[in-house]
Order: structure tokens, then C-alpha cells, then sequence
């Protein structure tokens, strides 16, 4: 598939480089998290809280591969744990096929794209916290 290696900002907005490039990233990690059944619900609040804080890290690129229609409500949330509006964003879709479609944005507009999308497919979305504009 070759998300591993799909992008990482750079210098400017949108500068596309492998992430296996040396001094590109200091680290690549994927994660899920997974709960058994029953798990009781003040316990699953912080599990989602402590996901959503790493998800907002302004230092970091994060790739998050999830439906489209569901991106908003994360984006909420996100911005409501301190990552700017303003962050750059890329949606990536059918990466590697003959319709493949990248969208160069940021979080807020993204949202708001995707805020009536009817169709639940899935697409990878690709934050860079580390390239958004200072806040002051």
C-alpha cells in the first residue's frame, strides 16, 4: 500500500518526502486502542480523553485512517484539545489506484468539507501539527 511511506511536511506546508528519510521523523508509530466488552464507561471516557490529547499534539504528524464522514467530530474534538484550526491537513484517498485524490487543506476547512459526505468510505488523513501557524 505505501502509507508507511506516504508523507511528512517538511520546511513548508506540503513539502512531500518519505518519512524514512533521515531527519524526517523521529518516529513512526501506529496504534489502536481496544477495550473489552463490559469495559465501564468512566473508564472508557479517559482512555478516549488521553487519545484525543496525543491525537492534538501540535508537534507531531499524525495519520489517522478512518471514514470520512467521521472525520468532523474527531476534528472537534482535536481542536478542542488545543491543535489550531489552521493545521495543515491532506485527505488521501484510494492511494495508489487510478482515482486516487489528495486534498491539500487544514483541519477546519477538512471538517466542514466532510460535514454532509453521505458515502461511508474510508480514506487516510493526514494532520501536521508541527507545520501549523503559531498561535499567540
Amino acid at each position: 500500500m505505501g502509507l508507511v511511506a506516504l508523507l511528512v511536511g517538511h520546511g513548508e506546508p506540503f513539502a512531500v518526502h518519505a518519512i524514512t528519510v533521515k531527519h524526517m521523523a523521529a518516529m513512526v508509530s501506529w496504534v489502536g486502542i481496544f477495550a473489552p466488552a463490559g469495559t465501564p464507561a468512566p473508564i472508557v471516557a479517559q482512555l478516549n480523553k488521553a487519545l484525543n490529547a496525543a491525537l492534538a499534539d501540535p508537534e507531531a504528524t499524525t495519520v489517522v485512517y478512518m471514514g470520512r464522514r467521521t472525520f468532523p467530530a474527531l476534528a472537534a474534538k482535536l481542536i478542542a484539545q488545543g491543535l489550531a484550526p489552521d493545521t495543515p491537513a491532506l485527505l488521501a484517498e484510494s492511494l495508489g489506484q487510478a482515482d486516487e485524490r489528495l486534498v491539500r487543506t487544514t483541519i477546519a476547512a477538512l471538517a466542514e468539507r466532510l460535514t454532509d459526505v453521505g458515502a461511508a468510505t474510508a480514506a487516510a488523513v493526514i494532520l501536521f501539527g508541527a507545520l501549523a501557524p503559531e498561535q499567540g
